[in-house]
């Protein structure tokens, strides 16, 4: 009768650990699901305003334009 008791209350367990582990899970993924739309939303951010950048010193821009190539056309210009 013990060794039931003890098995009874090992299963238990082990599905209420199951349960917190997915509940850690579920916060987990929330979590890293608003980490990745608040990166996009930064990464957008950031293209806008180099685009701007730009437009305002008459540098050709295009959607693929990185900070590198900017930061080239603005030495080439200082020249």
């Amino acid at each position: 009768m013990a060794c039931s008791r003890v098995i009874r209350a090992s299963k238990q367990a082990k599905k209420a650990c199951a349960r917190e582990m997915n509940e850690i899970n579920k916060k987990s993924d929330d979590f890293f699901q608003k980490c990745e739309q608040k990166l996009k939303a930064i990464q957008q951010q950031i293209q806008k305003e180099m685009l701007k950048v730009g437009a305002d010193i008459d540098i050709p821009t295009s959607k693929k334009m990185t900070l590198n190539k900017i930061i080239e056309c603005l030495s080439d210009d200082r020249e």
